[in-house]
Parts: structure tokens; C-alpha cells; sequence
């Protein structure tokens, strides 16, 4: 994990273009308790010994014949499954985990021997030996036990390819939080293995209270891909075109697994391909097909030979994915929408007719008659959320019901839960998933209730701006001013937040970051504010700051991510600035606490504590060490966030900063060059390899006096120079697979850091890099006035960074 997001499937080490691609950032049992940990205070979790433990008892089936023969059978196999790391296979880690929220399953076999297939089972019971993280659950967890129904095998299966299970649970126990033995009976189910009655699959433990959608989310890749006819036969989908003289419609993603599902496809599936409209066009006037290349050609240009791009006429090299294209049934491309950050159907029919025009086949789209649920719609867009439950309630209750029944169903549960009635909402979107189980809007409330995190802010209840241009080739527009910026932005932020306070992440474990960093952006946003979007501001950012007292008061120093902890001072700062009270105050001290305490060491900032010391390597190229592990991309920001505390009059303890200090500068190769690792191994050493990290961790040692403001300013120069490569990862790649190893995310946290570093140094250097952050940032926001660089963080964060680093260039 760097930058400022998750790194879930790979990472890098020696800084070569292939490395990147290798290795994930989270394979070993070390790494696996940080993951964990990470997750916000509703992710909590428990964990067994696995059978690779080498320090606990591993998991026992103790099983007596009804002949007195008895047993202790160790597990075959057994494996983690990582929702937020859902194509990574874990079977060597020394952990089981079990999440509240379903976040987290294991999986277990034991094979029976010969002697007690002769006998009926007498009894048969589970024990595992069960251990807790520094954070337990603050409930018991009841332990749920499903029946697999399928083969599986430890070695590669992950999330994203678990087989599947019982709905129902033949077994169930209640966990307390504390450490020690779980006994679950499980004689019916052994008997049933012995009879033949049920295939010996083995078992899948979860959380049997998750949130009612947590089953819906094993099913849902494949129920996307239904309700449009997607194919991935590129032969057939050009037979069809010449047949029905139809063009061909593809959506492109990229992807290094073809058989992996992309994110941002799903919800461009979820949102866009759900719409009946969208639909009935795609299904009268299209042959759909899937295609996916490795982000690598484009990104580096190195495209596969040969390019699976040429049967739709374009190239890997030159195309963006997340994409659509339209080409004709002879194989010549006709239009496309690349770089697709922004998912409204509404985008997609003006794509279409746009594209069906240029094919020469021009369709009138009926335009439907205005109805009730319309005016529901319309308070719901402008966000007057209570008149619209009023108004969609009535159209759902309705006898009989009307044609857009589940559509009004929908909507009125996404504002139910919006408006803070979570139950009421889940049990809404719940009741027409029962009710309408082959509409599409069925599908997008399984979106809701099993990816609630992904799906919230990609598709905002209030409206967004007018489409695109029909001729758009991408779901960007450049904007005029940072005016013109600033007040759709913060619509977005207002309206994204949750009624706890806090902005969704797919990747949970960045939620306090995120939250930190958009409260941050209303704050300094206030003095640019009109009364009425003041008001509302002002009231985000006091709900904000109770949600951050709250997971401030609960978080460990060991544990706790360290981007969090650092933007948590970032923004208790800011908060105290403005609001200079002692509740303010109290929060400015807490966090310097967490960011000192999470200290490694060797003096420099990991991860979090826990993951820099108990890192040991040792696999995917990873050298074996025991000195744990260190990164500049978290060490810069922490110590110039402890620098601005100690600026502001705030107790900082002196000897952790001289620490901090000295091992950020055995990171540093040259003026505005760092490894990005430490101390074992260095890597990405070059300046052009640093850019993104390199101006904060110079403007963070020019703070501490240990650099003169020239270094500043070679890091800065340095990131004139490079800048423009960063964006050619922005939204399709995760790896460092760029020419100068940039990843996507670290788009808008360079942007930001730089923008700071500038800022600070000033003079002519500084007047330059502020003025290309300006340029660059208007040039890419979406079309509903967001920025996103990684759709795992997504839009909240990636629009938090850029109002702040807009604001520093004003």
C-alpha cells in the first residue's frame, strides 16, 4: 500500500517496469494482521490458528465413530478469503480470520479416514483456538459454519473465486471477545459427509450477522453481466454484427487477469448497464462485447502481440481504459468514451445515440411521459430527501403497482439510508430485491446492500451537471477557473458524506484519511462560501469532527494506518486554527500522539507500527530481513505534520523527531530522491521515481532544518519536469508500471504535496509548480465535478486532494 491508497494485488521492489506487477503488497502472515487492523472500527475481527500456524493449536475436527473409534483430524487444507484483497489467495498465511460486516471468511477440509466410513458419525466437533488483535470486537461475533459445495484448492483460491457455499448455516456458535478454544458440534454435518449425502467440500466460516447483502455479493459479478448479453467471443460478436448488420459495442477494461473482475467496470455495470433505457438501446441496436488488455500497453506501451484491441479498430497503446467502444461490423472503430470516471446512464445515452448517429443508423429514443415518481426524483436531485421518501413512498405503495415500481423502491431505500434511516433503507432495498428479482433494479439493490462503500459516492442521489457533449471522448472537462471548481466539488462533498459523519472507501481501512482530508477541504473551502452553502458546510465539517473524536479516541498507535493518523493532524490543525476552543485543542494532541507512537525503530514511519516491525519478507522478490520496514512516503508527511504541530505551539517530544529526521535522510539519495522502502530494500532511488513522495519529504526536512530551501527547490524543479507522466496512470493502473514507476494513485497525493511544498518555498520555482498544479487539476475533473484517481479510494478522496491543492494556489 502506497501513496495514499491500498496496493491490493501488487506492488514493487527493485523498481524495474515488471516487478510491480508481481507482488502483492499484503502476502504474508505479518503483513495480514496490518491489513486487518487497518480496517475501520465496523470491520472489526477475530482470528484461528491455521494449519500453518507454529505457534497455536490448529484447527482440530474431533470425531468418534458410533463403534467408540475416535479421532482428531487436522485440516487438509484451509484458507482466508480477503474481501478487500479479493484476488490475492492467502492459503500460506498462519491466520483464519472472521470480520464482522462479512468482510473476512475462512475456509477449512479434513478428509475422513477409511475406518469411519465403515460406522455412523456419534459425534463430531470443531475446535479452533482463537486469538485477538490489540482492537476485539466490541460484541461477540456469532460464528456461522456453511457447507461448501464445491472443490476448492488452497493454493488459488481468493474472494473474487470462493466456491460456493450453503445459504443456510448447519452450525453456528457465539464468540466472545477473548482468547481461547471455540467448540462448534458438527455431527450432522459429518454424518451427511460420511453418508454421501453431502459432498466433503469442507467448511466456511463467516460472520452470521453481517449486514443483509453481505450473500448477495458472490453472485453479483456474474448478475451484472446479464442484464446486458455481454460476450467475450470477439468472433462471435462480429459474426452476429454482419448478420444483424448491427455495430459492435465493447466495453474495455483493463486488467493483467482477464478473468479478474475490474472495479470500476462493475460499477459502470451497476450504474449505467442497470438503466433500463440504457438497456433496451444496447439490446435493439448493439452486439456488446468484453474485451480487457494489460494496463502495462498503455501505460508503458507495450502492447500484447497480438493487441486483442485490433478487432475493434483502435490500439492498447492509444485507447484509456475503462472505455466503450463502437465499431462497425466490418471491425472499424466508429466512436469512444475512454478514461471513464463517471457513470451516469445519462453520459452513456448520449455516448450511444452519438455513436449510433456517426453508424449511420439514427434511432429515435422515445422520451417517457413525466409521472409521479419524476417529482420524487427531482426533490431527491435537488436534496430535499424528505420530500422525496414522501413522494417515492407513495408511488411504492401503490395498488397495483405501477410499471416503475422497483425503479421508485429503489431510489426511496438509497434515500432512506442517505437521510440516516440505515434500517428502514436496508429493509426497503431488501424487500424489492424479494419482490422483483429479475428487474435491474433488483440488481442494483444488491449493489447497495453487499457494496455499499464502492457504490455511494459513484452514484450520488443529487443531480449532477448536464452530459457530456455527445462528441466527448472522455467523461473529464477541462474547467475554467478554480470558482468554477470549487462549488460543484463541495456539492459532491456535502452530499457524499454519511449521516455519521464520515465519506465511504471501498478500501475501509483509508476511511479515517479520506474523512480527515474532506473535512479538511469544507474547512478551508468556508471563506469561499455563499450563506447558504456556508451553512451547510459548516454543519458537514461539526459532523465530521465528532466522527474523527470518535476514531481518534478508539485508535491504537500499534495499529492504526499511518496515512490516517498523519491527515488526522493535518486536519485537527486546521480545525484548531479556525476553531481555536479547547475540544479542538485536545483533538491536535491526541493525534500527535498517534502519529508519534506509530514510530518505528529505525525512526522512520511504516505503513503502521505494526506492519514495519513485523515485516520479514522472504517471498515474491522480497529479500528475507529482520530490521522490519520503513517508507519516505509515510515518514515525509509525518514529520512535517509533527513539525507544523511544534510550529503551532504544540509539545512535540523532541527525540522522535531527531529520529524521525535522521532516518528520512538515510532515505534520501539526492535533493528530491528517496527509496521508497527502508532500510531493506532501496528502491525507485532515481528523482523521476520520486516525485510524487519527494517534494513533502524535502519540504519536511527544510522544516526540521536539515535541508536549505535549494534542496526544496530541486524537488520541485524535478517535479516540473516529470509531472505529466503521472497522469497517464491515473484511473487504470495500481502498479508502478509507467516508465518512471508512477501508479495511479499517486495522482492527486502529488499534486497536493507538491502544491504545499510550493507554497512553502515560494520565489519563481514555486509560482510555477502551483501554476501547473492549477492547469493540471482543472483539466481533469469529471463531468459531476469530482476528481478520482483510484476507484478504491474513490471520489471523496480524489476530491478532497484537489480542493486542497487548488485552495494552496490561489
Amino acid at each position: 500500500m502506497r501513496g495514499t491508497a491500498p496496493q491490493p494485488n501488487r506492488c514493487s521492489v527493485r523498481g524495474s517496469r515488471t516487478a510491480g506487477r508481481r507482488i502483492a503488497a499484503v502476502c504474508c502472515a505479518a503483513c495480514l494482521g496490518t491489513a486487518l487492523a487497518g480496517q475501520s472500527t465496523d470491520e472489526w475481527w477475530v482470528s484461528f490458528a491455521s494449519r500453518e500456524s507454529a505457534t497455536a493449536q490448529p484447527p482440530v475436527l474431533s470425531v468418534r465413530g458410533k463403534d467408540g473409534f475416535a479421532i482428531d483430524l487436522l485440516p487438509t487444507a484451509d484458507a482466508p478469503l480477503l474481501s478487500y484483497l479479493g484476488a490475492r489467495p492467502f492459503g500460506h498465511l498462519r491466520e483464519l480470520p472472521v470480520g464482522l460486516g462479512d468482510k473476512n471468511r475462512s475456509l477449512l477440509q479434513f478428509a475422513l479416514p477409511a475406518r469411519l466410513q465403515q460406522s455412523g458419525i456419534a459425534h463430531a466437533e470443531l475446535r479452533l483456538a482463537m486469538k485477538l488483535g490489540a482492537k476485539p470486537p466490541r460484541r461477540p461475533i456469532t460464528l456461522a459454519v456453511h457447507p461448501v459445495e464445491q472443490a476448492w484448492r488452497e493454493s488459488t483460491v481468493c474472494w473474487n473465486r470462493q466456491p460456493p457455499f450453503s445459504a443456510r448455516p448447519l452450525a453456528s456458535a457465539q464468540v466472545a471477545a477473548r482468547a481461547g478454544v471455540v467448540r462448534i458440534e458438527l455431527t450432522e454435518l459429518v454424518e451427511a459427509w460420511r453418508s454421501g449425502a453431502r459432498a466433503n467440500h469442507g467448511i466456511l466460516l463467516r460472520d452470521a450477522n453481517a449486514r443483509p447483502g453481505a450473500l448477495l455479493a458472490d453472485a453479483l459479478p456474474a448478475r451484472l453481466l446479464r442484464t446486458v448479453p455481454w460476450t467475450g467471443d470477439v468472433r462471435g460478436a462480429f459474426r452476429q454484427a454482419n448478420v444483424t448488420g448491427k455495430p459492435v459495442l465493447t466495453c474495455v477494461r483493463g486488467a493483467y487477469d482477464a478473468k479478474a473482475e475490474d472495479p470500476a467496470e462493475q460499477m459502470l455495470q451497476a450504474i449505467a448497464f442497470c438503466d433500463p433505457e440504457v438497456i433496451a438501446v444496447v439490446r435493439r441496436e448493439f452486439v456488446p462485447l468484453r474485451l480487457a488488455y494489460a494496463p502495462t500497453a498503455y501505460t508503458a506501451g507495450r502492447a500484447a502481440r497480438p493487441d486483442p484491441l485490433t478487432p475493434i479498430g483502435t490500439r492498447s497503446t492509444s485507447l484509456k481504459a475503462l472505455a466503450l467502444c463502437v465499431s462497425t461490423p466490418s471491425g472499424e472503430l466508429v466512436s469512444s468514451l475512454e478514461n471513464i470516471g463517471t457513470f451516469d446512464p445519462r453520459l452513456v445515452l448520449a455516448f450511444l445515440r452519438h455513436s449510433l448517429r456517426r453508424a449511420g443508423r439514427a434511432v429515435k429514443i422515445p422520451e417517457r411521459s413525466p409521472e409521479r415518481i419524476d417529482q420524487g426524483l427531482a426533490a431527491m436531485h435537488s436534496g430535499a430527501f424528505d420530500t422525496a421518501r414522501k413522494i417515492l413512498d407513495a408511488v411504492a405503495g401503490q395498488s397495483p403497482p405501477t410499471t416503475r415500481d422497483a425503479e421508485a423502491r429503489y431510489w426511496l431505500g438509497c434515500v432512506e439510508i442517505a437521510a440516516g434511516q440505515g434500517t428502514r433503507g436496508t429493509a426497503t432495498l431488501m424487500e424489492l430485491h424479494e419482490r422483483h428479482k429479475t428487474s435491474p433494479w433488483a440488481v442494483k439493490a444488491a449493489v447497495r446492500l453487499a457494496w455499499p462503500d464502492r457504490i455511494e459516492a459513484a452514484e450520488p442521489l443529487r443531480q449532477l451537471p448536464p452530459p457530456l457533449p455527445e462528441a466527448a471522448r472522455s467523461t473529464e472537462l477541462a474547467l475554467r477557473s478554480i470558482d468554477a471548481a470549487r462549488g460543484p466539488a463541495l456539492d459532491f462533498l456535502l452530499a457524499a458524506q454519511r449521516a455519521d459523519g464520515s465519506w465511504p472507501s471501498e478500501a475501509g481501512m483509508y476511511r479515517a484519511a479520506i474523512t480527515a482530508l474532506a473535512a479538511k477541504a469544507l474547512e478551508v473551502s468556508l471563506p469561499h462560501c455563499a450563506a447558504e452553502r456556508r451553512a451547510r458546510v459548516d454543519g458537514a465539517t461539526t459532523r465530521a469532527a465528532a466522527w474523527i473524536e470518535r476514531e481518534m479516541r478508539d485508535a491504537l498507535p500499534e495499529e492504526a494506518n499511518t496515512f490516517g493518523t498523519t491527515y488526522l493532524l493535518d486536519y485537527a490543525l486546521t480545525r484548531f486554527g479556525r476553531m481555536r476552543d479547547d475540544r479542538a485543542k485536545a483533538l491536535v494532541t491526541r493525534a500527535i500522539d498517534l502519529v508519534e507512537k506509530a514510530q518505528c525503530p529505525n525512526g522512520g514511519w511504516s505503513y503502521s507500527r505494526q506492519f514495519g516491525t513485523g515485516w520479514r519478507g522472504g517471498f515474491g522478490g522480497w529479500p528475507t530481513t529482520t530490521l522490519g520496514r520503513t517508507h519516505s512516503v509515510n515518514t515525509g508527511p509525518a514529520l512535517l505534520m509533527l513539525a507544523a504541530a511544534k510550529a503551532g505551539g504544540f509539545p512535540i517530544d523532541a527525540k522522535r523527531m531527531e529520529r524521525g529526521v535522521d532516518a528520512l535522510m538515510r532515505m534520501r539519495m539526492a535533493a528530491g530522491a528517496y527509496t521508497y522502502t527502508f532500510p531493506v530494500p532501496l528502491n525507485f532511488r532515481r528523482p523521476a521515481q520520486s516525485i510524487a513522495r519527494g517534494p513533502v519529504c524535502e519540504q519536511a526536512l527544510w522544516a526540521c532544518g536539515r535541508v536549505d530551501k535549494d534542496d526544496l527547490n530541486t524537488a520541485l524543479s524535478t517535479f516540473l519536469q516529470h509531472h505529466s507522466g503521472l497522469r497517464r496512470a491515473k484511473k487504470i493502473d495500481a502498479s508502478w508500471s509507467t516508465p518512471d514507476n508512477y501508479s495511479c494513485y499517486f495522482y492527486t497525493f502529488a499534486y497536493y504535496h507538491a502544491a504545499a511544498a510550493a507554497r512553502a518555498a515560494g520565489g519563481e520555482v514555486g509560482k510555477q509548480v502551483l501554476a501547473a498544479v492549477r492547469a493540471e487539476l482543472l483539466a481533469t475533473a469529471e463531468i459531476d465535478g469530482t476528481w478520482v484517481d483510484f476507484q478504491q479510494t474513490g471520489k471523496p478522496y480524489g476530491t478532497a486532494m484537489a480542493l486542497l491543492a487548488l485552495a494552496l494556489t490561489e
